[in-house]
């Protein structure tokens, strides 16, 4: 009998941040189910610099939405050797010279003007809203008023983690210098200004004493690097890729494949509609995140879906190939208090996603302007952080909503949020699977949306665990909302069986589909 190979998984994420995504979420929840179903323990890797990394995460385990085993690498954090930064409680003190003068900045705890002899503002120093720690310092140019010519940015131990070099009237970044924790060089990137939008021409890999050992052209090129020395060499072990971040990953985990053959396998996993327009999913072109495997599905081994419908999609379009439909796993934490329905604030409507122009906050805004002209109990929250939170406060004034709708911020612990509602609304363009929905109906909270591609027709029954209606159709969608408030009784029917449609997404039903997928990966 032959040995048994050993298995390594990665998980490929950008980010892990204050507010985090639904696929960081998503990554977090798999990682989970791998740990506590399958004995494996992942590591997610992230690709974006974020000074901050160490104390995000701590901040994640202290509000209860990340386990401390979760193991996390950062591509710069690892470059820059941070596992020797000073720890948390053991901070690096910053304090300007006796030739500056201190000046604190009015309604903004902790931040600082500082000023040179001759009056003039030298720096500006900035402290997280979140920690209230050091975060970064911009310096003045000195010969044009408030113009900015460097950005130091720093580790939350104190110590100096990046610094930006600023050009021109724009005050773009030209150079970037980033450190170890004893202060040498670790990497070098430069940028070109010359063209309509700025370009990177290099980045420099250094060495202790901060001379140039490697140069790359891309951030793929060091990510594979990266990459190289992470994933063993060992021909006794299978290391498995899982990209969640396709365009950002995707060369660098092939061109690894096809260094070491079978030894690594690469999975990407399909977080959204393929192609540009959910609207015309036969000819709309391929998303640009997907193009890269879907257009030449002979470079990876495995592609993860999370829906049969766009399965069919992708086969019928694209060929067939190695297509796994794995949901997300979702389950209610056991330790969370399970509301009756008597106990739900009946006419309470959430809405939990990103402030970004795809979730179409502006149409459940209008849905609910109709609901609560004919059911004036009825309230609508929203939570989440984006780009776009301040043209829905401003649509939320203009609507004279005021004292029916609350914009609110970005939220880990869901379910109490689902426990108590009556109603999650979901008005995106499209939801490839939607986590949001999953969690609404896990906790029992009916979903009304519009039916889009792939999620809400998958996941959804009309008139079961949620209503729907064609997208766009909002006085339909709010008649039905407003039938069932006018329902106690078929309220809570369909908030029981929200909560038992979402079982299919339970832990044990999806960690089987991985662990079929993980032998074939192994064979």
């Amino acid at each position: 009998m032959g040995r048994r190979r050993r298995l390594q998984v990665f998980f490929l994420n950008e980010d892990f941040g204050w507010a985090r995504t639904g696929i960081e979420v998503a990554a977090l929840l798999r990682e989970r189910l791998f740990r506590c179903h399958l004995g494996l323990s992942p590591v997610i890797l992230t690709m974006k610099y974020r000074s901050d990394a160490a104390d995000v995460q701590q901040g994640a385990i202290a509000g209860g939405a990340l386990e401390p085993c979760v193991r996390f690498l950062n591509m710069y954090d690892w470059y820059q050797e941070m596992e020797s930064a000073p720890r948390p409680g053991r901070r690096v003190a910053w304090q300007p010279g006796a030739s500056l003068r201190i000046e604190p900045v009015p309604d903004t705890p902790g931040d600082q003007r500082i000023y040179d002899r001759a009056g003039r503002l030298a720096m500006y120093v900035f402290h997280s809203r979140t920690t209230g720690v050091l975060s970064y310092i911009n310096h003045m140019d000195g010969r044009q008023p408030h113009r900015k010519s460097r950005r130091d940015f720093f580790h939350p131990s104190g110590v100096l983690s990046m610094t930006q070099i600023l050009e021109g009237a724009q005050e773009q970044v030209v150079r970037e210098i980033y450190y170890r924790p004893d202060g040498s060089t670790a990497l070098i990137k430069r940028y070109d200004l010359d063209q309509p939008a700025r370009r990177l021409l290099y980045i420099d890999v250094c060495d202790a004493q901060g001379r140039v050992i490697e140069r790359f052209a891309r951030e793929e090129d060091l990510a594979l690097a990266w990459l190289r020395s992470l994933v063993a060499a060992d021909s006794e072990q299978t290391s498995i890729l899982i990209v969640d971040r396709s365009l950002l990953y995707l060369d660098a985990a092939c061109a690894l494949k096809q260094e070491r053959g079978q030894r690594v396998k690469v999975v990407p996993v399909v977080h959204a509609v393929h192609v540009s327009d959910a609207a015309d999913l036969a000819r709309s072109r391929t998303n640009r995140h997907y193009a890269g495997f879907l257009e030449q599905p002979a470079a990876i081994d495995a592609m993860v879906v999370l829906t049969e419908p766009q399965a069919h999609d992708i086969g019928t379009r694209y060929g067939t190939g190695n297509i796994r439909v794995i949901p997300h796993g979702y389950d209610a934490d056991p330790a969370e208090a399970r509301a009756e329905f008597v106990q739900r604030d009946r006419f309470l409507l959430v809405y939990l996603a990103r402030y970004a122009p795809e979730k179409r906050h502006d149409l459940a805004l209008d849905v609910f302007a109709r609901v609560v002209s004919q059911v004036p109990a009825a309230r609508l929250a929203l939570y989440g952080n984006g780009s776009q939170r301040t043209a829905i406060e401003e649509k939320v004034r203009a609507l004279g909503l005021e004292n029916s709708v609350t914009v609110g911020a970005f939220v880990s612990a869901v379910g109490p949020i689902y426990e108590q509602a009556g109603l999650s609304l979901m008005t995106s363009t499209s939801e490839a699977f939607s986590l949001s929905l999953a969690e609404s109906l896990a906790h029992g909270c009916p979903v009304a949306a519009f039916d889009v591609p792939y999620g809400v027709p998958d996941m959804l029954r009309d008139g079961e665990n949620g209503l729907v209606a064609p997208f766009g159709q909002i006085e339909l969608l709010a008649d039905k909302i407003v039938v069932l408030l006018n329902d106690a009784e078929r309220h809570q029917k369909m908030s029981m069986q929200a909560r038992d449609s979402a079982a299919r997404f339970a832990s044990m039903q999806v960690c089987q589909k991985w662990s079929d997928l993980m032998a074939q990966m192994l064979q």
